[in-house]
Order: C-alpha cells, then structure tokens, then sequence
C-alpha cells in the first residue's frame, strides 16, 4: 500500500495470512495420506510428526523485501519439518511400515523390502499404538526405557537399540522379554505403545533405517 507521503509499505499480516494458506495448501505436516500398503491396499493414515509446513514467522519479511524490491522472482520459502522435496514428492519409496492389524512391520529400501518381521505392537486399549506417519528423529544404543505399567507401577526396561518416532514415547526397539511376536499375542501381552522388534532383526533395522526415515503405522 501507498502512504500519504508517498512511501510504499506492505501488509505483514496480509503476508502471513498468504503464507499461511500457502502452508496449508501444499503443506504435508497435517495431511492425511492415502498410503498403499505392502498388500496393494490402501489406507487412510493420519498426520503424525513427519511431514513439512512453511515457517511463516520467518518467511513473512523475506517475502515482503522482495514485494517492496518490485521485481520478478522465484523462490523457495524457508521449510520446517521433513519431508519437504521440490517435486511434490511426500516419503517416496524409502520407509518403514506397520501394520497393528497384521502385527508386521516391513522396512522398504528404495521401492524394495528389505526386511519383514512380526513384531508386538500396544496393548489394547491403554496401550495402543497411535496410528500416523512418523520419523525416526533419533537413534540410541543401550537404552533404558521407562514408565507406568497398567497397574500404575513403574518399570525400567534396558534395550539395545532405541528409535523414538513421535513425540508421546512411542518408538521401535528390541524386547528380548517378549516369547513371541505376531498374531494375536499384543492383546494380552502388548507394549505400552511401542513396537516390539525381535532381537535377532532388530540390529538389521537399526543398520538399515537412517535418521529421518518416515514411518507409517496404520
């Protein structure tokens, strides 16, 4: 806009609402993705902590810098999160997958499996695994884990490789405590929201799997 004396300025507030509806336009951090599984079949997985957004805060005077310059131009806005690809491209073909209902977890490695194993998922109902797309945002060998068990005392469980994947506690990691992974088993013996690994695989997915690896569960 143009001031009395003539001086040109730009709304700030007229920016970041732009840039706001940028974000949520073509963000990802919030969406809901139509994910095809393993199988060929499609589930809807809700928003987790992977996905990107516009940092609007700090993209707001750059843009209006380049509005007051008058000039034509290109640019890529400042990114929070991951995920963010100029192709429009979401996790592609490198993730790791699993399934409460099928009680499996598949690691994909450029469009291919690598690794496929039963694992033990939450315990139902206090327990259960929360449903998202996620990101392995760390990775710890010979951690303690720790928290409240259903009757409200604490446990202290020591395991050899730690990948946390959202933001509540919940991660991947070996259970040498667990007799047995797959079918039914979570029901009565399920983790307090965790994915239970086997020992013998969980060493190949803690090699294979890269800070920053989405993670879908569904």
């Amino acid at each position: 806009m143009t001031t009395a004396n003539g001086h040109v300025s730009v709304n700030q507030k007229s920016v970041e609402a732009y840039l706001i509806k940028l974000s949520y336009t073509y963000g990802t951090v919030h969406q809901t993705r139509h994910f095809k599984t393993h199988s060929g079949t499609y589930v809807n997985v809700p928003a987790g902590l992977y996905g990107w957004s516009i940092k609007v805060t700090a993209e707001t005077p750059k843009l209006s810098k380049l509005i007051l310059a008058g000039k034509p131009v290109t640019r890529t806005p400042i990114i929070q999160g991951t995920g963010y690809h100029k192709n429009g491209q979401d996790f592609g073909s490198t993730y790791v997958e699993v399934s409460k209902a099928s009680q499996h977890m598949w690691v994909h490695k450029n469009g291919r499996v690598i690794i496929s194993t039963d694992v033990v998922t939450g315990k139902p109902p206090k327990g259960t695994t929360p449903s998202g797309v996620y990101v392995v945002w760390s990775k710890q060998r010979h951690a303690t884990l720790r928290g409240l068990n259903d009757d409200g005392s604490k446990y202290a469980s020591p395991v050899s490789y730690w990948m946390p994947v959202d933001d509540t506690g919940v991660g991947i990691h070996d259970s040498p405590w667990q007799p047995r992974y797959g079918g039914s088993w979570y029901v009565s013996h399920g983790s307090h929201g965790c994915v239970n690994t086997p020992p013998s695989v969980m060493a190949q997915v803690y090699a294979n799997v890269p800070l920053k690896t989405p993670v879908v569960i569904y």
